[in-house]
């Protein structure tokens, strides 16, 4: 209930449009933090508890970036080389040959943030979108009108702009 009272009193900065049914705004809340910090939990306590209408994992959302053939991929290996790519494949990335070059050298990481990141926040603004669309009060009743998005490097990757409030 706290969380109820704070979130509805408290003003937030939009960089989005909000919709409006019948007096009640559809929010996006999100949730960020280190490894093992309670991200997750806290997370579905929102859902299953509180009765937020919705949970989007960020790490989830930027896998499926990553499928064969994406615009991502394409991007990706345009900067770091076909030698990515699985040896039976011309547009399936190979995680771990790609970790081993990005985790050995920070501006590499630095270059796949900058590929990959802008593909994630399509991705979840699309998906957001898709949930306002569908969100009414009556297929919602008894729900809190607020989506949980869940992305330990929410503010690092600038997504902050997706929201309206930041835990």
């Amino acid at each position: 209930l706290k969380f109820r009272a704070s979130f509805q009193t408290t003003s937030f900065a939009m960089a989005t449009e909000s919709s409006e049914k019948e007096g009640r705004q559809l929010k996006v809340l999100g949730v960020c933090g280190g490894i093992g910090s309670g991200k997750s939990t806290a997370c579905k306590l929102l859902v299953s508890d509180l009765g937020c209408i919705a949970h989007l994992d960020a790490d989830s959302i930027a896998h499926s970036v990553y499928s064969p053939g994406s615009q991502a991929v394409k991007d990706v290996v345009a900067e770091f080389g076909s030698g990515i790519l699985l040896d039976d494949s011309e547009d399936t990335i190979d995680r771990k040959k790609l970790g081993k070059m990005v985790f050995a050298e920070r501006s590499a990481m630095q270059k796949l943030e900058q590929i990959v990141w802008p593909h994630v926040k399509t991705k979840l603004k699309e998906k957001i979108d898709s949930l306002r669309d569908v969100w009414t009060d009556e297929t919602t009743e008894g729900s809190e009108p607020i989506i949980v998005l869940e992305a330990a490097i929410l503010l690092d990757a600038g997504w902050d702009d997706l929201l309206d409030g930041v835990w």
